[in-house]
């Protein structure tokens, strides 16, 4: 403190309180807070930063180490500060760090914690985790939530997430479902699923349902499906798209999920395009195969893609280039040489001509027999010169009717209206009989109806169609009236026939005339009324000509066609009738007596009163009104529908009342034949009347029962017209093994008539 003599004088300093004096000076100094003493230099030195001392440190140890999640940034700091929650002291403690995203950290944290599962931190310098919102999750140490499993992740903007349902997919217990069976979703919203049934599609009860990972959910109304049994038809109101609808006719819907595109089409049926629900059955079963692999070569129309090779058109009945139609309706390849003849065909064709050349043989051995029974018969009857000349004169006159050629041509005619009438109720009536009965008919028409052009398959060489039809029917029968005229008028004017020829020539023509009149007759009357018989198929837009689908009735070219048949109207339908009406009446006087056989003058008319009893020499006009009631006029009675069938019936029931009333022919086996056939026909158009009510539809319906049944009755007529040849061949056969010869007392049938 005072003035020393020497160095002893001097008072060291407590160095080990960090006491310390500098050269010379008078008392000791301490260090203060923040520092420390340093011996060596007897001096005091700043604590580095990082380190602390309150009240001064001797060396630098003397300067602590700030405790964790304690820093000094400073040299010579009296004491250590606490980093702030989200910030942790780095390695020297000389400053806090803020924690990364995802991670945080309280007050005086010497490191950042990761936040744990669920929450997330997505900043830095966070002092907490946050809870993730609803829907979402993290994984630990998350900057970020994110939507959890099943949810679909929608991003609104930068800084907004939103978790959300898939479209088929709803919100149950916290997780996205897939909707039940019977709903549907089609929105990307936490909202619950609709129902099929009340949203969609009216009757569905099925939704698609599956795995998430493997199959796609209910996700739009088109995802709701039909029942077995049911397609599904879109047709949109105020709240559905469709409905579910029983699968028609010709579809096989065996399975759930069928739609109206998809719609599974049985073999031998048709639709117009993939919209349409009206099935309608093919003209003829192969013509519509229905395989997936099926495609008709050179097809523009996917539509034909139901055809099978050679076919096109509605229902499949039109026939490609290089194809023709065989009798049945089969497209077959012009480059096939064979004609192929059904086996039920040949066999009846067998059979009936076996049965001919049989009852002719036999009819022959029987005639020399048959006429020593009319000459005794003469000889008893030879009362008088003037009874005997008119008994001889009727006996001739029944030798010559009893001749097999007359009983044939009687009995051929009355199958040959028959036929005619038979095999245009598919078309007129626009009816679909079972198959086996279809191609019955159809084999028959082919012939019944003259159709040459089909069996001859002519498009083979040059195409034709319905208007081909219609005018080689029409001028054919003029042409050759017009040849028979021209033979009649050249022979006449060249002179070198007399009054006598020309007058037995001119009855031949006549007569030919007459014949060929009748045998055109049905067929042409018909075709005539054909060119008016026009129809839709399903639900195609187009009017097409029932006997040609390549024929649009709309057309400008059919409607001069329906002209030129309006003209053909009163030459053919009506026209023959009125014909035969004028020569009848004109001659009745002559065709009630009994001689008539025998009176030249009508002789050239007698194709057309010959058959018939004595009061029913007009009888041939009756018949051509009923062939025409019954075919070409039921054309236009209410087309299409159970009431033509019924006007039909109604027809069909009145004449066979007068056919059983009046029994018009001479021969009784011709009344029988001739009242079979009606009866036949009633049958048929009850038959077609079950059809169009849809009988087919009940479950103990078998098609190919009903198509023998209805062929076993129109061939009843057959059978009877076989048997009534076979008659006189049993008789004989029964004659020879008995031993004994039947003699006929009674009087010839008309014989004794006043």
């Amino acid at each position: 403190m005072t003035g020393a003599s020497n160095v002893t004088g001097c008072e060291p300093c407590k160095t080990d309180v960090g006491e310390y004096s500098p050269a010379g000076s008078g008392y000791c100094l301490s260090c203060t807070s923040g520092t420390y003493y340093d011996e060596e230099q007897n001096a005091c030195f700043d604590c580095p930063v990082g380190r602390f001392t309150a009240t001064g440190g001797i060396g630098l140890s003397g300067c602590e180490f700030c405790p964790e999640g304690f820093y000094s940034s400073t040299t010579g700091s009296p004491t250590c500060f606490a980093c702030q929650p989200g910030k942790y002291v780095n390695a020297l403690n000389s400053t806090c760090v803020e924690c990364e995203p995802g991670h945080f950290s309280g007050v005086a944290s010497s490191s950042c914690s990761a936040c744990e599962q669920g929450k997330f931190a997505d900043g830095v310098g966070n002092a907490e985790c946050t809870k993730c919102p609803d829907f979402q999750t993290s994984e630990k140490g998350s900057s970020a939530c994110v939507c959890k499993k099943t949810f679909k992740t929608i991003n609104r903007d930068s800084s907004e997430l939103e978790c959300t349902c898939d479209p088929g997919m709803m919100l149950d217990n916290g997780v996205c479902v897939p909707c039940a069976t019977g709903f549907f979703k089609s929105s990307t919203s936490l909202e619950g699923c609709k129902n099929c049934d009340k949203h969609a599609i009216k009757g569905a009860i099925q939704s698609y349902k599956g795995p998430i990972e493997s199959s796609e959910p209910a996700n739009s109304p088109l995802s709701c499906i039909c029942s077995k049994g049911e397609f599904r038809s879109l047709k949109s109101n105020e709240t559905l798209i469709g409905s579910c609808q029983s699968c028609p006719e010709g579809t096989k819907c065996d399975h759930a999920g069928v739609t109206m595109r998809d719609l599974p089409i049985n073999r031998g049926y048709w639709r117009s395009n993939f919209t349409s629900s009206n099935i309608v059955k093919c003209y003829i079963k192969q013509a519509c195969p229905q395989s997936p692999s099926t495609k008709t070569i050179n097809s523009t129309n996917p539509i034909d893609e139901q055809c099978a090779d050679g076919h096109t058109g509605p229902i499949c009945n039109l026939c490609l280039q290089g194809y023709a139609k065989d009798f049945l309706g089969n497209c077959i390849t012009c480059e096939d040489d064979r004609f192929h003849i059904p086996t039920e065909t040949a066999a009846i064709l067998v059979t009936l001509g076996v049965v001919f050349i049989a009852s002719v043989y036999f009819y022959k051995r029987k005639k020399k027999e048959s006429r020593d029974r009319l000459q005794e018969f003469r000889e008893r009857k030879s009362e008088s010169s003037t009874t005997s000349r008119v008994t001889n004169s009727l006996v001739a006159a029944q030798v010559n009717r009893d001749h097999w050629f007359y009983r044939v041509r009687t009995k051929g005619k009355i199958m040959l209206s028959f036929s005619q009438i038979l095999t245009s109720f598919e078309g007129v009536l626009e009816v679909r009989f079972p198959s086996i009965f279809e191609n019955f008919m159809r084999m028959i028409s082919s012939v019944a109806n003259l159709n040459a052009i089909q069996l001859a398959r002519i498009d083979c060489l040059v195409r034709t169609n319905f208007y081909t039809k219609l005018l080689v029917q029409t001028i054919v029968p003029l042409g050759v009236s017009a040849l028979i005229l021209l033979c009649y008028l050249l022979a006449k004017f060249s002179k070198r026939f007399s009054r006598e020829s020309l007058s037995r020539l001119a009855d031949t023509s006549w007569s030919a005339f007459l014949t060929l009149t009748y045998i055109v007759f049905a067929s042409v009357s018909t075709t005539v009324f054909d060119t008016f018989n026009c129809g839709q198929f399903g639900d195609d837009p187009h009017l097409w000509l029932a006997r040609d689908h390549s024929i649009d009735c709309r057309s400008p070219q059919h409607v001069k066609y329906k002209t030129y048949a309006s003209v053909m109207v009163f030459i053919y339908p009506l026209g023959i009738p009125a014909l035969y009406a004028t020569v009848l009446f004109r001659s009745r006087k002559k065709l009630r007596r009994v001689d008539r056989d025998f009176d030249p003058t009508i002789q050239k008319t007698s194709f057309l009163w010959q058959n018939y009893e004595l009061d029913k020499w007009w009888f041939e006009v009756f018949e051509c009104a009923r062939r025409l009631g019954m075919s070409g006029i039921l054309v236009f009675v209410a087309q299409g529908t159970a009431s033509q069938i019924v006007v039909g019936l109604l027809i069909s029931a009145f004449t066979s009342g007068l056919y059983i009333h009046w029994r018009p022919f001479e021969r009784e086996s011709d009344d029988d034949l001739a009242i079979v056939t009606q009866v036949s026909l009633f049958f048929t158009l009850l038959a077609a009347l079950l059809t169009k009510v849809e009988i087919d539809k009940t479950d103990d319906y078998n098609e190919l029962i009903f198509g023998y049944m209805l062929i076993v009755v129109n061939c009843s007529s057959v059978a009877l017209l076989i048997l009534s040849q076979l008659s006189k061949p049993i008789h004989f056969w029964f004659g020879a093994v008995v031993g004994k010869q039947h003699r006929h007392e009674g009087s010839l049938r008309g014989m004794n008539k006043e």
